[in-house]
């Protein structure tokens, strides 16, 4: 999916437990830095348009994101991942593990992958001819409201 670190080739886990001072993370994290369109998520509608976040390291079950989008614990969003060679796209949701304001004033979020409803992703991210839209599109559209 999103490429590790280079140089080390290790997972990275320095970015320590989540803030109850547990450890949970059971799947290997791979450093990465890709930015990711991330579209937060009331219910089953999108709230604006899509907020480009870096993503610091992703596992199988979920990921790091930095950057100005407003995310809040328990809060769902959608992200718009790249496969590496083959580059297909796929729209994944997340929900806010963790999230605190870093020294520069952005967010640093842990979230995990979750379903989206199939609902939201026919109503928000399907275009009218079947195909998955691109997330930094969301809300930029003509006569797009959502």
């Amino acid at each position: 999916m999103l490429k590790g670190n280079a140089a080390s080739g290790s997972p990275d886990r320095a970015n320590g437990p989540d803030p109850d001072g547990r450890e949970r993370r059971v799947d290997r994290r791979v450093a990465t830095s890709r930015d990711v369109p991330v579209v937060l998520l009331a219910g089953d509608r999108t709230l604006g348009p899509a907020v480009k976040m870096r993503c610091v390291n992703i596992s199988t079950g979920g990921m790091r994101l930095e950057g100005p989008a407003p995310l809040v614990r328990g809060g769902r969003a959608a992200v718009e991942l790249v496969s590496g060679q083959s580059r297909r796209r796929a729209v994944v949701g997340i929900e806010v593990v963790y999230s605190h304001v870093n020294h520069r004033g952005d967010c640093d979020a842990g979230v995990r992958f979750v379903k989206l409803q199939d609902q939201i992703v026919e109503s928000n991210f399907i275009d009218p001819n079947g195909r998955l839209r691109s997330l930094e599109r969301i809300g930029d559209e003509p006569g797009d409201d959502r």
